[in-house]
């Protein structure tokens, strides 16, 4: 059933303006628990977590969704894409927003968008409770608040887990170490920027031109580097 599948969902129920490709598909499709997205830069995790967001939130009455950013502009920038990616759709499912912190829909579900930078962080995570947890640029996001965000899911064994990141020395460690555990039950997908369909023989060139080759290494690649 269509409702059954985010993938299926996002181009028939909600019409969006968006084509996935293969592997972003697959990442989507994806209906483990917990998951993890190890990506180079552009290659559309946020896209990902969006979408698999705003599914969770319509196809589960009374959900609270938590949608962490590192920071203010990363939620403002969250907040118009899921207009855009809702734009086309022949219903209208959400009730009200308040500012760019939260998202009602008409079935009880919430989005709640929550910085980690943000001044009223401390209050908005205390006593914060969530059935799914969508994590992006977790590679920004200081050690301690990860374990904040973290420590939400482990109120209830039934809070679904998305993840995702780009590896960035100095930054990563508790990325690196949730990604790299084999026994924690996360569902792990690597993606360097390489896996594009429109990654050609002219872009390494391009981007070794524009970046350290430690950067290249991490942003094209996804390669893990010392932190």
């Amino acid at each position: 059933m269509i409702k059954n599948d985010p993938f299926e969902w996002m181009e028939h129920v909600l019409n969006a303006p968006v084509e996935l490709w293969d592997f972003q598909e697959t990442m989507l499709r994806d209906r483990s628990p917990k998951k993890i997205y190890r990506c180079g830069r552009r290659v559309g995790k946020t896209l990902l977590l969006i979408t698999e967001a705003l599914w969770t939130a319509l196809m589960n009455p009374s959900y609270k969704v938590l949608l962490v950013v590192p920071f203010d502009q990363n939620k403002e920038i969250m907040f118009h894409y899921i207009g855009e990616i809702m734009k086309n759709s022949t219903e209208n499912y959400i009730n009200r927003t308040k500012s760019f912190n939260e998202i009602y829909f008409k079935n009880n579900s919430v989005i709640q968008l929550l910085s980690t930078n943000s001044t009223n962080y401390e209050s908005e995570i205390t006593g914060l409770k969530a059935d799914a947890i969508f994590i992006d640029d977790m590679e920004y996001i200081p050690h301690e608040k990860c374990v904040d965000i973290l420590a939400v899911a482990a109120e209830s064994p039934n809070t679904t887990i998305r993840i995702a990141f780009t590896p960035t020395p100095g930054k990563t460690s508790m990325c690196r170490s949730l990604y790299e555990d084999e026994s924690n039950g996360y569902s792990k997908h690597f993606h360097p920027m390489t896996d594009r369909p429109d990654w050609n023989e002219n872009c390494p060139a391009f981007y070794r031109d524009l970046l350290t080759p430690q950067e290249y290494k991490n942003e094209i690649l996804a390669e893990f580097t010392d932190d």
